[in-house]
């Protein structure tokens, strides 16, 4: 399905749907500022990381635990400080390679810290390397940490625009609330063109042309297409007899 957005994006939607033979897509509430909307969805995230060249064997397991478990401290505090509370996750990656070479592979680690051991380090460290380079040197090859990084998610469970843009809103931007008929040039011809705004968009379908406005983005529904609005204030536009 397509999902066109910024503020001009369902404008040329329905006539890309139809080069790409698709037959309905779907115009999100705020088309015009999903990005910053999905900006603020997102998690806050904060990375802390550490330099320092550390052989891979079973003596240095207490040290790997000490540094990621420094490194996610500081990034909590971090994350206080700013003043972000919610459910947090860690992320724990350790840059390695084998002694003599000249760059490192991420190393993702997806066990509590409690449980690390040496086997655990080794095995991560070879299937990394593996998968990069489609082979794995001897057992007995020395290994080393180069770098330590903790990241540390904390999740947003809000989400600050809701709503779809009241007539109120519209009036104040300049945008009537009401329907009106306008003309429009569409492939160099002069049509006769309807305009509503997009609150007024119900459950029922409503038949192209049609432009829909709201205070972020417009949708163009040329003829052929009908729009509806879902029970989540998406709008739904589809190709009429498919």
């Amino acid at each position: 399905m397509l999902v066109p957005f910024g503020g001009a994006g369902p404008l040329h939607a329905a006539r890309i749907a139809e080069e790409l033979e698709i037959d309905t897509f779907l115009v999100p509430m705020n088309a015009g500022v999903l990005s910053a909307a999905g900006l603020l969805m997102a998690d806050h995230v904060h990375y802390r990381s550490h330099t320092r060249r550390t052989r891979l064997e079973e003596a240095a397991v207490e040290t790997v635990k000490s540094i990621l478990s420094e490194l996610a401290d500081e990034a909590v505090g971090h994350l206080e400080q700013a003043g972000v509370k919610g459910e947090t996750r860690f992320e724990y990656i350790l840059e390695m390679r084998y002694v003599g070479q000249a760059f490192e592979l991420s190393v993702p680690i997806h066990i509590d810290l409690d449980e690390l051991n040496f086997s655990y380090l080794v095995e991560a460290f070879r299937d990394v390397h593996h998968r990069v380079f489609e082979f794995s040197k001897p057992p007995d090859k020395p290994a080393e940490i180069v770098s330590f990084r903790v990241g540390v998610h904390a999740r947003t469970d809000t989400f600050p625009i809701t709503a779809v843009t009241s007539s109120t809103s519209l009036q104040a931007k300049g945008q009537s609330q009401t329907e009106r008929t306008i003309e429009i040039v569409e492939g160099g011809e002069k049509i006769m063109c309807r305009v509503l705004p997009r609150h007024s968009i119900s459950g029922a379908d409503i038949e192209g042309t049609l432009l829909v406005e709201d205070g972020t983005s417009t949708l163009y529904v040329p003829a052929g297409w009908k729009v509806r609005c879902d029970a989540a204030g998406n709008l739904i536009v589809k190709r009429e007899g498919r």
